[in-house]
């Protein structure tokens, strides 16, 4: 069952994510797909992320399992800068149940509720599998930034588009 997590507000939800995200973040399998620079986060930066999401707009919702976190999406909102699919992590334990499809479609469907037009979300080239899903549900590309990792991999930006019936 996927539910949201408001660290802000709630003290456990903000405790799961601060003993959670490390593990989640720093996984060989992962962090490549989410650092620029392929270094471990620290702890102090998941604090201060926590600390200023909510100021900026970031939800995050997790599909728990057992009191884990077997997969956790982070959506941004923004009336002025837009939508955003901003993080897409599956648990290592948890891969190949569907869980990144599920959480996908639950933010897709998050955000096209909230009224916005389009959603972005920014997927490194050698991430197959994240450039395939975000393809098959209507993403399209629409900016390059070339060797944005610092092994010089590039980031594809795609957005899709919500069809508004007036």
């Amino acid at each position: 069952m996927i539910r949201e997590l408001i660290p802000s507000k709630n003290e456990d939800d903000n405790s799961l994510l601060l003993r959670e995200l490390p593990g989640l973040y720093n996984h060989p399998e992962t962090l490549k797909f989410i650092s620029f620079t392929l270094k471990d986060f620290k702890k102090e930066t998941f604090e201060k992320y926590l600390k200023h999401h909510a100021e900026n707009g970031i939800k995050y919702f997790a599909e728990m399992r057992g009191g884990k976190i077997a997969g956790l999406v982070m959506v941004a909102e923004n009336d002025v800068s837009g939508a955003e699919l901003s993080l897409l992590i599956v648990n290592p334990e948890f891969r190949g149940e569907g869980i990144g499809k599920k959480l996908s479609e639950y933010a897709i469907g998050f955000i096209e509720k909230k009224g916005f037009l389009a959603m972005r979300v920014a997927v490194y080239c050698d991430n197959l599998k994240m450039l395939g899903m975000m393809i098959a549900f209507g993403f399209k590309p629409f900016a390059m930034e070339y060797h944005k990792r610092d092994d010089g991999e590039d980031l594809l930006w795609l957005k899709k588009y919500f069809r508004k019936d007036n």
